[in-house]
C-alpha cells in the first residue's frame, strides 16, 4: 500500500473553485518502494495545489504482498468488519463508478457556450475559408444573424 497526497475540490454553479481540502490518497496496487511523482492539481487551467501519485504503471511489489498490505490496512480502518468483504464492496463501488462515467458523460449537457467566443471562432473559420476578407467583416455578418434578446 502506498499513501500519497490528493486534493478534493468543490465548485460553484459557475464552475469556479469554492473549497479545497487535501487528504491521504491510498493506492492499494502500489507499495512503499514505488516511486512517487508530484504534479499540479488544475482547476479551470489554474494550479490550485500539488498532488502526488505513483510514477510507474505497475508496482515493483508482488501482488500477494500488496493484497496482504491492503487487507491489513482495511482491518485497522474497519476493525469490526471482514477486510475481504470491505475490499470487495469497495471494488464493486469503484467498478460501478467506472461503468457509469461514460454514461453520465453522454447524458450530461455540455458546458454553455460563450456567444462572443463562438462568434470569434466561426469568424476566423470564415476568413480562413475565404468567405470574408477580414475578421471584422465576418464578425459583423455573424452578429447580424443572431436573434436579439427581448426585454421582459
Amino acid at each position: 500500500m502506498l499513501t500519497c497526497k490528493g486534493i478534493v475540490v468543490t465548485k460553484n454553479a459557475k464552475g469556479d473553485m469554492e473549497k479545497m481540502q487535501s487528504y491521504d490518497r491510498v493506492y492499494f496496487a502500489y507499495g512503499p518502494n514505488d516511486e512517487v511523482v508530484e504534479q499540479g492539481k488544475m482547476v479551470n487551467d489554474k494550479e490550485v495545489g500539488k498532488v502526488t501519485k505513483p510514477k510507474a504503471d505497475k508496482s515493483v511489489h508482488p501482488s500477494r504482498e500488496l493484497l496482504k498490505a491492503a487487507l491489513d490496512f482495511i482491518q485497522t480502518e474497519y476493525p469490526k468488519s471482514d477486510p475481504v468483504t470491505v475490499l470487495l464492496e469497495s471494488a464493486d463501488y469503484g467498478f460501478d463508478l467506472k461503468r457509469q462515467a461514460p454514461i453520465r458523460a453522454a447524458l450530461s449537457p455540455s458546458k454553455p457556450v460563450d456567444e462572443d467566443k463562438a462568434n470569434e471562432k466561426m469568424a476566423k473559420t470564415l476568413v480562413a475559408m475565404g468567405k470574408f476578407p477580414t475578421l471584422d467583416a465576418a464578425l459583423v455578418f455573424l452578429r447580424a444573424l443572431q436573434p436579439q434578446s427581448v426585454a421582459a
